[in-house]
């Protein structure tokens, strides 16, 4: 009995290891929840089957899994009320990765709107995850774009939140942590530009309401120069990567000049202190 409870517990250690060596974490980035409001304009359309935190990303995640480079995307809702194949419907996902400093496009288009990417962090990779066969991607070669969307699919994992774009590792450089990524998530509409729902100012049953761009959220940090709500209201966007993200170097002059007027403060009343007693 023992020698066979031995056995079993070996068996599953074996497989945990082995299921560990095939898997690899490159990447994977926290976003701040409830900023699903793009620059803050942005409101949900008014149909119900558009539920709080459809659009809402939690988290990123870059891995290496068997034989395919897999993107998660972590949201607070998803739902699937027109039975997609891949498990979702709602959401419409951009990433584009920047794999090579000072090269690659230096423009992103997301349903008609044009954002500028700096020089140093141009993309040459990107993937698009949208239901019924829409997820694909593509290579910037320089002088062309290679379409690599016979390798590239995208389905809803077991936990219910997470939309994964899974690419054949064939088709992609080797993943780096260098590797710096613009993360994009709007709202799906196959009848509308390149499948991003558009937008009219006040909400319709399946319009979203406000103005801008139609991004609900990017994988960014909450406060800084780099924030969501800077980067779309200033039509410039920048990436994320491994490290600091937030670019606040207030924060710092913050905590020195509070610590400072502590440090004056308690001297103050220890002198005073001194003085009456």
């Amino acid at each position: 009995m023992n020698r066979m409870l031995v056995s079993l517990l070996t068996v599953i250690l074996s497989l945990s290891i082995a299921e560990a060596a095939l898997s690899e974490v490159v990447f994977t980035m926290t976003d701040p929840m409830g900023d699903d409001t793009g620059s803050g304009q942005l409101v949900y359309p008014s149909h119900e089957v558009f539920q709080p935190g459809l659009f809402d990303l939690l988290r990123f995640t870059v891995s290496r899994i068997d034989k395919e480079v897999c993107f998660d995307l972590k949201f607070r809702t998803v739902t699937n009320p027109f039975y997609a194949p891949e498990g979702y419907f709602h959401q419409r996902i951009e990433v584009y990765i920047d794999t090579t400093p000072n090269s690659g496009s230096e423009r992103i288009t997301v349903g008609g709107w044009e954002f500028d990417l700096s020089p140093e962090y141009g993309w040459e990779i990107r993937l698009s995850g949208a239901p019924f066969g829409e997820t694909g991607g593509c290579v910037d070669m320089s002088e062309n774009l290679l379409d690599i969307s016979g390798g590239v699919s995208s389905h809803l994992l077991s936990d219910g939140q997470t939309v994964r774009i899974a690419v054949d590792e064939e088709l992609l450089p080797y993943p780096d942590k260098s590797w710096r990524y613009y993360v994009l998530v709007g709202s799906y509409d196959s009848l509308d530009v390149d499948g991003w729902r558009g937008i009219e100012k006040e909400a319709q049953p399946w319009l979203l309401g406000g103005e801008g761009a139609p991004i609900l959220d990017i994988l960014a940090p909450r406060w800084g120069s780099h924030s969501q709500k800077r980067q779309l209201e200033r039509g410039m966007l920048h990436p994320v990567a491994l490290g600091w993200q937030g670019d606040l170097p207030w924060l710092w002059i913050v905590l020195f000049v509070s610590l400072g007027l502590g440090t004056v403060f308690w001297i103050v009343f220890y002198i005073r202190r001194w003085t009456d007693g």
